[in-house]
């Protein structure tokens, strides 16, 4: 296709039109305009739902469980030390488990079942609302020789499967770490993701009630002082 041009002297040209001249649709020399989901918006808002979807199954998998029948990880911490299976620093096969509140991180002995629970004690148990950090830890050759480890214990996936979790400074004079190394870094990281959620949790109901009970203990220290009775000391500490 050409278009024809006069210049000055009245001469007329035929000259060839240039492609993007024909361009429509709002397009502009020859750009495309950007797409536009078919779907508009609601395409996003799919997605948000769907990774929503993941997380909610992440956590009841995971859920699931840890209460039962409970994962197998290596543990390592100091007070496990006097444990029958442990080596001298406190590194032992063993099972992690959650209470069913999944308010609770429990070590149990390797291949303790459900049915097998009831009147026995864990090995080591920690309160979330004790906890101070969850981290992720890659096992170094210099952990696993001051660990007194054999090295074809921690394979390359279980170097970098590890999970450290820290008690609260001043909770029993003490500061342990807790250290659970994970089959693979997929283990690891859902239970990191989850283990987080379940902190924040605890962390936000045990906040709800102090303030539930604050806000009860001002209302009776208000009709105790009315009645000429009980006063903020008599008041029981929530």
């Amino acid at each position: 296709m050409s278009e024809e041009v006069v210049d000055g002297d009245g001469h007329c040209y035929a000259t060839p039109m240039r492609r993007q001249d024909l361009s429509t649709g709002g397009t502009f020399r020859g750009q495309a305009a950007p797409p536009v989901p078919l779907d508009g918006p609601k395409g996003v808002e799919d997605d948000k739902e769907t990774a929503k979807q993941r997380l909610q199954r992440l956590i009841r998998d995971f859920a699931h469980d840890a209460v039962s029948p409970g994962i197998g990880i290596e543990a390592q911490c100091e007070t496990l030390a006097s444990a029958p299976t442990a080596v001298q620093d406190g590194t032992l096969e063993a099972t992690l488990r959650m209470d069913r509140r999944l308010s609770r991180v429990e070590i149990w002995p390797l291949g303790t079942s459900e049915g097998t629970l009831q009147d026995r004690e864990p090995l080591f148990k920690l309160p979330l609302q004790q906890v101070s950090a969850i981290v992720k830890r890659t096992i170094s050759d210099e952990d696993i020789a001051e660990a007194g480890s054999s090295p074809s214990r921690f394979s390359n996936s279980r170097a970098t499967s590890t999970l450290v979790i820290t008690r609260q400074t001043g909770v029993h004079d003490q500061q342990p770490e807790l250290r659970v190394t994970f089959d693979n870094s997929i283990a690891r990281d859902r239970a990191y993701t989850c283990l987080r959620i379940f902190q924040m949790s605890v962390d936000q109901t045990s906040h709800e009630v102090e303030n539930s009970n604050h806000a009860e203990g001002e209302a009776d220290t208000r009709e105790g002082r009315e009645d000429g009775g009980a006063s903020a000391d008599t008041i029981a500490e929530p």
